[in-house]
């Protein structure tokens, strides 16, 4: 009894570990976060740029409304809006599904220049053509500063069928 207790125990500490240092998701939060406060090594400027630009869309973006991000680079326009409700990011139980139905689910999308580690971001990888040439779902709204990362923000037009490119 007490040896599969401490190997129990063991094991519990091994997979927090795991968890608080190895969790890539817990990573990106805490970079963002060194970022935004002075410390660490992340280029701070796209955490800064992200950051106003969530202040931007708090207070652009119609009461009532959402904003479909990637967790990439987007964490930071989180922390800035008063209101975390205006966006939807990964750990919405609809996500997937928003990501690839957007008139579905949410009133605008943001999404970065599609190259580099912004190229990664969920989004560009399910939409590859939205931020360099739009789609038939979305209308570009222009109230975004240009930034490194490229933002645009794209209202979604719900007169489109799902599932339309």
């Amino acid at each position: 009894m007490n040896a599969g207790f401490i190997l129990l125990f063991l094991f519990s500490n091994i997979m927090t570990q795991n968890q608080l240092v190895d969790y890539p998701i817990q990573d990106q939060e805490q970079r963002t976060w060194n970022g935004l406060m002075g410390s660490g090594d992340y280029e701070a400027t796209n955490v800064t740029e992200a950051y106003e630009i969530g202040k931007i869309l708090a207070r652009e973006i119609p009461e009532g409304s959402r904003v479909l991000i990637g967790l990439e680079d987007a964490f930071p326009m989180e922390l800035a809006a008063a209101d975390p409700g205006l966006f939807m990011d990964h750990t919405d139980p609809d996500f997937r599904a928003a990501v690839l139905y957007p008139p579905d689910y949410v009133d605008y999308v943001l999404v970065p220049k599609n190259e580099g580690k912004s190229g990664l971001n969920v989004i560009n990888r399910f939409h590859e053509t939205l931020h360099s040439q739009g789609a038939v779902w979305a209308e570009r709204v222009d109230i975004l500063p240009d930034t490194d990362a490229k933002w645009k923000l794209y209202k979604v037009r719900r007169t489109i069928q799902a599932g339309q490119p």
